[in-house]
């Protein structure tokens, strides 16, 4: 069985995820996916526009509040539901099915 962390929330654990794609910050502001479940054209394209979208929510919430910054951001649609984490080193995504 594997460790899981306890800090990790319950959606994000790889029990009840359907896909992970934790991804590293590069000097260039874009993200290499370092793991994932998913096929390697999917996770280029999932990582690179959830990183632009990360970026733009970030942006937004620091210019309504310079003080704040963007902690979690959770995408629900018809097929999936796509959570994304930002870290200062990292983009934690996580693709699960809604209905699950």
């Amino acid at each position: 069985m594997r460790e899981i962390n306890p800090g990790t929330p319950a959606c994000m654990r790889e029990d009840t995820a359907k896909n992970q794609m934790p991804c590293e910050k590069q000097e260039c502001n874009s993200r290499i996916p370092i793991r994932t479940t998913l096929d390697n054209s999917t996770t280029v394209q999932y990582a690179g526009l959830l990183h632009q979208l990360t970026m733009k929510a970030r942006s937004t919430v620091r210019d309504i509040d310079p003080q704040n910054d963007l902690t979690f951001l959770r995408i629900r649609s018809k097929k999936h539901e796509i959570m994304v984490a930002p870290d200062k080193e990292y983009l934690l995504i996580v693709i699960q099915n809604p209905c699950e």
